[in-house]
């Protein structure tokens, strides 16, 4: 009783702190990006606190009777809750009003509520079915439980997620309806038609695979796609959050080059008043200043570096998910295409790994100006010639390690491609 009591005081103040820490970020001098990193953890606070109890639950069956056959699969049913219940649970705290979603991501309040609405019935109809249904399959006293009661139990969990998801994706939901106003025409506008009903209908056709006699296979598949959309989620808040620093950064930078050029304003004015009309220069400050990349420039190359980043993470975590249930997939990386001298065989594989560190390479050299100019250069007492200097030195460097790993990935060892990067160097040397 203690323990839940203290859980619901805590909750309260936790929600208040972050109402509070919403109003501070009205005022463009007291915002920062610290405030969003304490939020984040609040939010973690709100959604593990009842996740945590349950762990604390299951721990204490599995200490009190670790022999029980009964008491180890709802031991094994509160550890599948417990995760359902912090994944579900952080994506309503992360909605909540005056929340992450809201007041640091900047997302409307009305598709927030909308989605937060049917989030919670969900959450609701899902802990008891996943608790059971998971109970159900980790009891070895008698498997026809399973293929009943745990048959029925996925089917119907799967059809609530269907029409979960057909409520929440409709393309005239609140939730969708502004963003594909305001994209029109664009790719997720024009495949509207089938990734909707790709959507809703794929936990009907794993319901639908269970009940043809295919249990264990339709449940291996729904944890994978379960584990897929944990990580979509982490990565959307995880390139949130680096938006967020950086819209925080541009507008500091942007106060301070206005600074800059006040000072710069100042004395050249006041060279004015010393010089005579015919000795001024006929180039003055504010067109030497245009002459430098806009924020505006860097800021949207850093932000294509994230989105770059974004997505190649996002790639290689599906491909780790999705590798042991699509062996066709490996069976084509393990195909061979050549062999070295040293007998060493060249894969599909290996030269798609190439292809893709090239890629990345090709990417990050090209963006990586603006994360430099925000993060550090704009940020010292260096002129325009320095930090051209330094990005390129950068660049050179990005591209150099970049060529190393994707020969190295086809066999084409140090000793073959020094050449190439010793001609880079001199470039460097003359550029």
């Amino acid at each position: 009783l203690p323990i839940f009591a203290g859980a619901i005081i805590s909750h309260s103040s936790i929600r208040r702190r972050i109402a509070e820490i919403s109003e501070q970020m009205r005022q463009v001098r007291t915002d920062s990006f610290l405030l969003t990193a304490k939020v984040l953890v609040m939010t973690i606070l709100l959604a593990a606190t009842w996740p945590a109890i349950v762990l604390l639950v299951a721990w204490l069956l599995g200490d009190a009777t670790p022999d029980d056959e009964f008491a180890h699969a709802i031991r094994t049913g509160l550890l599948k809750l417990a995760y359902i219940m912090l994944a579900l649970g952080f994506i309503i705290h992360l909605f909540m009003p005056h929340g992450l979603a809201e007041a640091h991501f900047r997302l409307r309040r009305e598709p927030l509520a909308f989605l937060r609405r049917h989030l919670r019935w969900f959450f609701i109809a899902a802990l008891p079915v996943v608790f059971v249904m998971e109970t159900v399959r980790a009891q070895q006293i008698d498997q026809r439980w399973q293929t009943t009661v745990g048959r029925l139990l996925f089917v119907a969990a799967n059809l609530g997620a269907a029409a979960f998801l057909f409520i929440v994706l409709r393309p005239k939901s609140p939730l969708l309806e502004g963003y594909l106003r305001q994209r029109r025409d664009g790719w997720v506008d024009r495949l509207r038609y089938i990734w909707f009903p790709v959507a809703f209908l794929m936990p009907v056709g794993l319901a639908g695979v269970a009940v043809a006699g295919y249990l264990y296979g339709a449940r291996y598949l729904t944890d994978r796609l379960l584990d897929t959309t944990v990580l979509i989620v982490v990565l959307v808040l995880v390139r949130a959050l680096f938006i967020r620093w950086l819209m925080i950064a541009q507008r500091r930078l942007a106060l301070l080059e206005r600074l800059k050029r006040q000072e710069a304003t100042l004395e050249q004015t006041l060279q004015d008043e010393k010089t005579p009309t015919s000795a001024r220069p006929a180039e003055s400050v504010e067109t030497k200043a245009q002459a430098e990349a806009t924020i505006s420039q860097i800021s949207q190359q850093t932000r294509q570096l994230i989105d770059a980043v974004t997505v190649a993470l996002l790639l290689f975590g599906i491909w780790y998910i999705w590798d042991d249930v699509l062996p066709a997939l490996a069976m084509i990386g393990r195909h061979p295409l050549w062999t070295l001298s040293n007998e060493q065989q060249i894969t599909l594989g290996a030269l798609g790994t190439a292809l893709l560190v090239a890629i990345l390479t090709v990417i990050v050299a090209r963006n990586v100006p603006g994360l430099l100019e925000i993060v550090i250069l704009r940020r010292l007492p260096i002129d325009r010639g320095v930090r051209f200097a330094i990005i390129t030195i950068c660049r050179y460097l990005l591209v150099i390690i970049g060529l190393v790993i994707a020969f190295t990935e086809i066999g084409i060892g140090w000793s073959k491609i020094q050449w190439l990067i010793a001609a880079m160097t001199v470039g460097l040397g003359f550029g």
